[in-house]
Parts: structure tokens; C-alpha cells; sequence
């Protein structure tokens, strides 16, 4: 896949902020470009667009399916309190792998992505998924020839 000029420029700068902003339009080659990227690092894909192609509003998309990891009670509050603290109008509620959120205005759209990633980073508002750890750690241990017991039954022996 081959992204040239104003593209590539949007994704180095994407890299950089921890979320894609794709200013007037949806670029889906972009945005897949981008969250295979995030999908590579395990981190949370943040994605912002305009409504329409002149609107002062924005859509906010948050996505965990590429991390190990959900939101609990309070990261799912937390990221609630961060869009309505910005004056989006959005009745979305996030769910454990993410969320999209409309009516975000324009002017703040950047800074609200910017926290609803650390927030997704941050400790105490995320809880891993053990069921895809145990997953992971028994393939890898099939592929090296070990014997996995399980990050699980290993922390009960403790």
C-alpha cells in the first residue's frame, strides 16, 4: 500500500500525537494504515474525523481491539467525563473495547483525543485480559517447545 505526500505527512504526524486526524474527510487507506501501525504496538487506535465536510464538529473513535486490554468502570467514566467536560454533545456511552463519539467541537477535538488515549494507557482504568494472555502465552510456548502453566496458575501458587 503505497500513501505519498499530504498522506504520509498526516501519518508521521499521527505516529507522533498518539491519534489520527484526518481533517476533512475519511481517508480509509489511511486509517488502515494507521491501525495496522497501532496493532503492531498494542496500543489504542484514536481516530478523529469531521462530521461533514465543513462542520465544526468532529467524530471521535476509540478502539482497544488491538491491545490486551478493556476498560473498566472508571476508565469507561473517565473518558465519558473527558468528552462531556469538552461540550461534546454525544450520547454515546463507551464500551470495554472502545466507542465513537459525534459533536465534538472542532476546536478542542485534538486535545480530547489526546486524553482519552492516556487515558486508555493508563493504568488503574484499563484491566487486561487474562483469557487472551493465557492464549498467547500457550501458543508461544507450543512454538518454542515449553510447557506453559499459565500466567494464571502461576500467580494462585504465589
Amino acid at each position: 500500500m503505497t500513501i505519498a505526500g499530504y498522506q504520509r505527512y498526516l501519518l508521521e504526524t499521527a505516529r507522533e500525537r498518539a491519534f489520527l486526524d484526518t481533517g476533512r474527510r475519511p481517508l480509509n487507506q489511511l486509517e488502515m494504515e494507521y491501525g495496522r501501525w497501532c496493532w503492531k504496538l498494542r496500543q489504542p487506535l484514536v481516530v478523529l474525523t469531521r462530521q461533514s465536510l465543513y462542520s465544526r464538529y468532529s467524530v471521535m473513535k476509540l478502539d482497544l481491539c488491538g491491545t490486551p486490554n478493556l476498560l473498566n468502570k472508571a476508565g469507561k467514566a473517565r473518558v465519558q467525563g473527558i468528552v462531556e467536560e469538552s461540550g461534546g454533545r454525544s450520547k454515546a456511552q463507551p464500551t470495554e473495547v472502545g466507542g465513537v463519539w459525534t459533536h465534538l467541537p472542532r476546536s478542542v477535538a485534538a486535545k480530547v483525543a489526546q486524553e482519552v488515549f492516556r487515558v486508555a494507557t493508563t493504568l488503574g482504568y484499563y484491566q487486561p485480559d487474562f483469557a487472551l494472555y493465557e492464549k498467547r502465552e500457550k501458543e508461544y510456548a507450543r512454538k518454542l517447545g515449553l510447557r506453559a502453566e499459565g500466567t494464571i496458575a502461576r500467580a494462585a501458587k504465589a
